[in-house]
């Protein structure tokens, strides 16, 4: 039984083994290049071995974007032992950075997820597309139905860089029960949100959409939404999605199990959040909408995409910040890559 660690960072050679953060070394103990290199030198069955698995991403020294799709295939992992993708150097204030690590694919998966229990964590995820292509920022392609999700993203920001004919989705379930926290999806997805089998749960919670063309998509199977913030899309919901404690712009399921419709959409939503189109999406104050609006304990974990604890006022806010309210009291932070 052993806690595996490994790094990449996209200012490496290629010649790493991935042992250590450093970006070069005398005997190749130094990281990765890729999360692609990593995948496919570290492959391996951590059910049978006891071994839980964490990647950490960085880019230092004269790094670009990590340009390859990663894709987990055959893994044997179980709701123990599986691996966890995370970002050392993830932007403290939860806004997109292109200077940090990006896992930034063109025309194709970011993340093809095709085992049973994954967690990817605090990550920058561009899907990219051009001419006729498509693009999907995390692709869930696990075979697991049961009462216990083993697919998770927590405090990711997805973002679109969608310039073609072809369709660019921020998630997208063919098969996996999975769920979504604190997760920021935005700049103009087709569909931030995509769940189309039958067989399947998926929980999108305290997350943000923004700028989309639809929000969530849901044609078939289970969608559970609780705490989420979705405005500023063409269509904020298509399809049955069980809602609670949501807030859009396009007023769905409004007035009931504490969903709501935002009405403060002037000057780039700055009453809402600080700035919309400048993809800042925290509470603006305590007048915002989404203050103190949320559904409490919804997940083990209670903290933001930044660290914040939930909650900060008297509830939850809806979506992937919680405000902190400057009264003289103590702000607790918090900084993860923990269990759920």
């Amino acid at each position: 039984m052993a806690d595996i660690l490994r790094y990449v960072d996209t200012g490496s050679d290629a010649a790493g083994d991935g042992t250590t953060s450093a970006t070069s070394s005398g005997d190749n103990t130094h990281a990765y290049q890729s999360l692609t290199q990593w995948e496919v030198a570290e492959d391996t069955d951590l059910a049978t071995a006891n071994d839980t698995h964490t990647v950490h991403c960085n880019r230092t020294n004269s790094g670009g974007k990590d340009t390859g799709t990663c894709l987990l295939f055959s893994w044997g992992t179980d709701a123990t032992y599986y691996p966890t993708i995370t970002q050392d150097d993830f932007p403290a204030t939860g806004i997109y950075d292109d200077t940090k690590y990006v896992l930034s694919v063109t025309n194709d998966e970011c993340l093809n997820v095709r085992i049973d229990y994954c967690k990817i964590m605090k990550l920058q995820i561009e899907p990219t597309t051009t001419g006729s292509g498509n693009a999907v920022g995390i692709f869930w392609r696990g075979a697991v139905a049961t009462a216990t999700v083993g697919l998770f993203a927590d405090s990711c920001i997805l973002k679109a860089n969608h310039t073609s004919s072809g369709m660019c989705y921020g998630t997208e379930c063919n098969d996996g029960d999975y769920q979504i926290i604190n997760t920021i999806i935005y700049n103009g997805f087709d569909q931030a949100v995509r769940h189309t089998n039958a067989s399947h749960v998926g929980n999108v919670f305290n997350c943000t959409m923004y700028g989309n063309g639809i929000g969530i998509l849901r044609s078939a199977g289970t969608l559970n939404g609780k705490n989420c913030a979705i405005f500023n899309c063409t269509d904020d919901v298509n399809g049955t999605v069980v809602f609670a404690n949501c807030a859009t712009d396009d007023g769905e399921d409004s007035g009931n199990n504490g969903n709501i419709t935002i009405t403060q959409s002037a000057d780039d939503w700055a009453a809402l959040v600080v700035d919309g189109a400048g993809a800042n999406f925290n509470v603006t104050d305590s007048s915002s909408e989404l203050y103190d609006a949320g559904q409490a304990d919804i997940f083990p974990e209670d903290d933001d995409i930044i660290g914040t604890a939930r909650p900060q006022g008297s509830a939850w806010d809806i979506g992937a910040y919680e405000l902190i309210v400057a009264a003289g009291g103590i702000v607790i932070l918090r900084r993860r890559i923990g269990g759920y």
